[in-house]
């Protein structure tokens, strides 16, 4: 075989390679847009068939059900044929999740602030309140407790079954920092609202990594379970039955005998948070010190550089997804 053989032999390989790698992200991609236009479907016809007066349980159960008893199994029906590479398996000690405990904290503090800032400009330019209540709304709403449970127990290990173990299994052959950033950015967009796609979206990055990195989805359903657990349980357990509208009223008063009395009665909600920016400026300090370890292995079947970004993104499965998510946030945002 000549040179010039040889040369087409590659090219020919390569070009086979990148139509395999684009054919399979799209369809994983087009399997998460389906699942998602399945479970608003199928929760938009429960609540058309509900009572005007149902309760805020009967609502929680009209959104959770679909998604996880009905939603995500079609999904997993529909992601079977696709086939699956999985990490090799590494344990992690309990200092190691600690310290990975530390940086979700730093994450969260710090992604919340940009989608504070991000909703901010927009409510400037919208002229109206963009900030999505919902996770206040749940924490401290009628039904706290189902919502607790759901945030706690329910999300964390169905979305880490979505979106690492199934997802990532089935697109990392063709790269890991690639499947890393699409796993979390879709984590991310999955929310549906700039309050927490930014956090959620670097949650999801860092859970993807340690996917890959130990190949152990048990490790990223513990650590998103207690990052929820610390983000929306503490803060319940903290308030009890204050009331917040009055807490804010309070503030906005600056009556000194008052606020004196709020900072007494609100003592363990100020420790709470002195607690939470100590997390989060210790997550920062290991994160910059241990940014070394953040290294993946390289891919099974490697794409050219020039076409691993088409490869992920340009496709019908990619483009389907962020439709569905961006009516989502357009709804979320009041736009239509």
């Amino acid at each position: 075989m000549n040179m010039n053989e040889q040369s087409t032999t590659v090219d020919h390989t390569s070009t086979n390679l990148v139509k395999t790698a684009r054919k399979t992200y799209s369809r994983a991609q087009l399997n998460l847009a389906l699942f998602y236009l399945f479970y608003i479907v199928i929760s938009m016809i429960v609540v058309f068939f509900l009572p005007d007066d149902y309760s805020q349980t009967i609502e929680y159960l009209a959104h959770y059900v679909p998604m996880y008893l009905i939603a995500f199994p079609l999904y997993l029906l529909i992601s079977k044929p696709l086939e699956t590479s999985k990490p090799e398996p590494h344990k992690m000690s309990f200092f190691q999740l600690f310290k990975a405990f530390l940086i979700c904290e730093f994450i969260g503090i710090f992604g919340n602030f940009i989608g504070m800032f991000v909703n901010f400009i927009l409510s400037l330019i919208l002229r109206k309140n963009t900030n999505s209540t919902m996770l206040v709304d749940g924490i401290f709403g009628n039904n706290s407790i189902l919502f607790l449970f759901i945030a706690v127990i329910c999300a964390p290990l169905f979305e880490e079954l979505l979106f690492r173990k199934i997802l990532i299994d089935r697109i990392r052959k063709y790269g890991n920092v690639t499947a890393i950033l699409i796993s979390g950015i879709m984590f991310g967009l999955f929310h549906g609202n700039f309050t927490q796609f930014f956090y959620a979206s670097m949650l999801g990055i860092l859970f993807a990594f340690i996917y890959i990195h130990t190949g152990k989805i048990q490790y990223t359903i513990g650590l998103h379970m207690a990052v929820n657990f610390w983000g929306t349980v503490m803060p319940y357990l903290v308030l009890g039955n204050k009331d917040l509208n009055e807490i804010i009223n309070t503030l906005s008063t600056m009556d000194i005998s008052k606020l004196t009395a709020l900072v007494m009665d609100l003592k363990y909600l100020i420790l709470l948070t002195i607690c939470n920016y100590s997390f989060a400026l210790a997550g920062l300090i290991i994160l910059i010190l241990s940014r070394k370890e953040f290294k993946v292995d390289a891919a099974i079947a490697p794409l050219p550089k020039k076409k691993r970004f088409a490869s992920a993104c340009c496709n019908l499965g990619c483009l389907a997804l962020l439709a569905v998510c961006g009516i989502r946030f357009l709804q979320q945002l009041g736009i239509i």
